[in-house]
This record gives structure tokens, C-alpha cells and sequence, in this order.
């Protein structure tokens, strides 16, 4: 009876589970304004989910000798209703990089596409007193 009841919620809101791409298969390649790559890099990736403007994920990695900072792909299910107000998930993705010395860079609101494979940031120089840092990009969205 229990199974039944589901069924029909199911049935009735047009629910279904639905395989998503919490965060796409990235290397993020952190560069200086001359384009050399920033070794030791702090890079984070923010998975954010819409309408709702969660964050399903966040993963902290660091860039190596040659400034990439790799993140794998990552998959979970995911309940859509469509026929539901607000009932489809829509991602995307907040990429930060910080390097001690240095500034701060970001990317906001990149798709499937821009957020797979390759991505660059460049750091700027940062100004007198400024402290590199990826936490206010958490709030944005």
C-alpha cells in the first residue's frame, strides 16, 4: 500500500529521478597576467543548483607545477518534477582561484560546456593590504 501511495504522487506531480552532472570533469589551468602558471594555487569549484540557488557541491583542490588544478567528474540522482513550480534542476558552476602573493580570480555561472574540460583563470597582482581569497564567491551566485 505504501508503494502504491508513491506511485501515485509520482503519477500525479510527474516526478522522476533524473541522473545529474554535479560537477563536470574540469582542469583549471591558474595563470599570471604574463600567462606563466601559478604553481600551489588554491582553486575552488562551487556546484550550484537553480532555481533554488544551492550549493550541491564545493571542492577545494591546488594547482601544480604547471599551474592545472584537476578536478574529477561527479554524478548523483536527482529528483525533477516538471510539472511542479520550480521543479527542474538546473547547474552551473563558480570557479575561484587564489595564490599567496598574488589576487584572486573568478568565474561565475558557467554551463555544462564552459565548465567542462578547460578553463583559465588569470590572477592579477593583488593591491596593497588585499588578501587573496575564494570565500565571498561562496555568497555569490
Amino acid at each position: 500500500m505504501k508503494h502504491l501511495a508513491w506511485i501515485f504522487f509520482l503519477a500525479l506531480t510527474g516526478c522522476y529521478p533524473a541522473l545529474r552532472t554535479i560537477q563536470p570533469e574540469t582542469d583549471v589551468h591558474v595563470l599570471t597576467a604574463n600567462g606563466l602558471p601559478i604553481q600551489g594555487a588554491e582553486v575552488h569549484i562551487y556546484s550550484i543548483s537553480n532555481p533554488h540557488a544551492r550549493t550541491e557541491n564545493h571542492v577545494v583542490s591546488w594547482s601544480d607545477e604547471s599551474g592545472v588544478a584537476r578536478f574529477g567528474k561527479i554524478r548523483d540522482w536527482k529528483l525533477d518534477a516538471p510539472l511542479l513550480m520550480h521543479g527542474l534542476m538546473v547547474m552551473h558552476w563558480n570557479i575561484c582561484a587564489s595564490a599567496p602573493g598574488l589576487g584572486s580570480s573568478a568565474l561565475h555561472h558557467l554551463n555544462k560546456w564552459e565548465a567542462g574540460g578547460k578553463v583559465s583563470l588569470v590572477i592579477n597582482e593583488a593591491s596593497e593590504g588585499e588578501e587573496p581569497s575564494c570565500e565571498s564567491f561562496l555568497t555569490r551566485r
